[in-house]
């Protein structure tokens, strides 16, 4: 049995989360990634896991087959900030372990339609095993109304 400490447990679940960054783990769960959260708010962080409301979480990606997919299905997406357009909203790499990384700004928007991945794309992206499960999904564009 793993055992958490009771600082990260109250780091996940207390702060109150930037709405734009639920939304996008929102929209992983409802494409069937795993959104298991190894890290959110870090007290006395000066970036962006150190925000209220907090604007970071990290995710673990050993149950991903392609983490490196699932970055770009989320950086095709959303767009960090307009202003800055060098910036991901995720950043697959290997801090103390490797992890997705999912950051918003105030500024994070949805991309155009036209630039979000296809139902075949996302399909191909998706684990096999997941895909066989996701038959009977919603179009992107059926979500994108939601």
């Amino acid at each position: 049995m793993i055992k958490v400490l009771p600082e990260v447990i109250a780091n996940v679940l207390l702060p109150p989360f930037h709405h734009k960054l639920v939304e996008i783990l929102l929209w992983l769960n409802t494409k069937k990634y795993d959104v298991t959260i190894t890290s959110g708010f870090r007290n006395n962080d000066p970036g962006v896991h150190g925000t209220m409301p907090c604007r970071a979480v990290d995710l673990r990606t050993w149950s991903y087959e392609n983490p490196l997919a699932v970055e770009a299905a989320i950086n095709k997406r959303w767009e960090y900030d307009p202003m800055r357009e060098k910036k991901q909203v995720a950043i697959y790499h290997d801090v103390e372990g490797l992890h997705l990384h999912v950051q918003v700004h105030d500024l994070t928007r949805r991309r155009k339609e036209e630039n979000w991945f296809t139902e075949k794309e996302l399909e191909d992206l998706r684990p096999e095993e997941q895909q066989n499960k996701n038959s009977s999904r919603r179009s992107l564009k059926a979500w994108s109304r939601t």
